[in-house]
């Protein structure tokens, strides 16, 4: 949404739903078939018989596997946008653990297990404009904010009751917030006011 604000209108934030002119019973019998096609794919590629049988043959398994995603998608994003990838592929968790451990900040700190003690060091960028997230821990809810409004940065962090957040802003200071509702603002020097980005 940062980057392409274009792409993201024009394609519902790129979230799977049915296409105009297609039935319900059109965009499941697409993802039934398209979720057998890979998953057939992916059995066959890696059969325990066939591999001791042909030992080349796992050397080329990913090759059958990404044609099967390839095709798959070509034929069901017109239709439904493809919703045959897992939702536990490692993919999902790496992107939203880097978004709230670098982005906002959030990072759990070894000797404070759960989110019980947490550093807090968001990494603002000008060519984002904000970043915001909301991480449910066994203490409560940590939510870590950041904007750019005007020549000025704006950070906001909720430490729910029984965390200590160590805090490092952008500007240098560092400190211990025990729970509670912070907001900081920090003045940008005049490059950044210009357009410039945050390193």
């Amino acid at each position: 949404k940062g980057f392409q604000s274009s792409y993201y209108a024009r394609y519902g934030g790129g979230a799977n739903e049915l296409s105009d002119g297609y039935s319900k019973g059109t965009g499941l019998g697409a993802e039934i078939i398209g979720t057998f096609v890979l998953v057939y794919t992916v059995f066959s590629a890696t059969d325990p018989k066939r591999n001791a049988r042909d030992s080349h043959i796992p050397v080329l398994a990913p090759l059958p596997i990404g044609f099967a995603v390839f095709m798959v998608h070509l034929a069901t994003i017109p239709i439904t946008g493809t919703g045959i990838n897992r939702l536990n592929h490692y993919a999902y968790g790496s992107v939203c653990a880097w978004f709230y451990r670098r982005m906002c900040g959030v990072e759990p700190l070894p000797e404070g297990p759960g989110f019980r003690r947490f550093r807090w060091a968001p990494l603002p960028d000008r060519r984002v404009g904000f970043a915001s997230c909301r991480l449910r821990t066994p203490c409560g809810e940590i939510c870590s904010e950041w904007k750019y409004e005007g020549g000025r940065l704006i950070l906001s962090l909720t430490v729910p009751f029984g965390s200590t957040a160590e805090a490092r802003l952008p500007d240098g200071r560092e400190g211990s917030l025990p729970a509670g509702e912070y907001r900081f603002r920090i003045l940008l020097p005049e490059e950044h006011k210009n357009g410039g980005t945050d390193a």
